[in-house]
């Protein structure tokens, strides 16, 4: 399921360092608006849109391809 990878960030002591994951790519969603942060693990392939509503975070879509 795709909420899998999607992690809420609520330690602050957290660093840039901690998040890093050999052979993953992540990226980071900084919501100034509700004052929340998320990491987002993204496929291997495939596309990855974050939908906004009203400037703020709203929803991940992931479109994931598998190679043959």
């Amino acid at each position: 399921m795709s909420s899998e990878r999607i992690r809420e960030l609520t330690d602050t002591s957290t660093t840039i360092n901690d998040l890093i994951e050999k052979g993953k790519v992540k990226i980071i969603l900084l919501d100034g608006v509700k004052h929340s942060n998320k990491s987002i693990e993204l496929p291997e392939h495939g596309d990855t849109i974050v939908h906004t509503q009203k400037s703020k975070g709203h929803k991940v879509k992931f479109n994931e391809e598998y190679l043959i």
